[in-house]
C-alpha cells in the first residue's frame, strides 16, 4: 500500500506498507535529487535515479523523503 501528501505543490513523503516483503520499484517522485529511506522509523540508506527499487520486508512500513529531510506526519484527510 501506498500513500503520500502533496503540501504547497510539493511531495513531503513517500510511505509503502509492504504487506507482501517483495521488491518495490517507485518512480522517483523528486527528479534529479536523491532520496534516504526510513525503514519501520529508522534512517536506513540512500537511493538515486529516476526509478527507485528497493528490497521490503513483509509488514514492514518504508518512508522515502528527499536526501537532508526526515519523515513528517503529514494528516491526510
Amino acid at each position: 500500500m501506498v500513500s503520500s501528501a502533496q503540501r504547497d505543490g510539493k511531495i513531503p513523503f513517500v510511505e509503502i506498507q509492504s504487506q507482501a516483503g517483495n521488491q518495490c520499484r517507485l518512480l522517483n517522485p523528486w527528479q534529479g535529487r536523491d532520496v534516504t529511506l526510513y525503514r519501520n522509523g529508522k534512517k536506513a540508506e540512500d537511493y538515486s535515479g529516476e526509478t527507485l527499487t528497493f528490497p521490503t520486508g513483509k509488514g514492514e512500513t518504508v518512508v522515502v523523503v528527499p536526501k537532508g529531510s526526515t519523515p513528517s506526519r503529514v494528516k491526510v484527510l
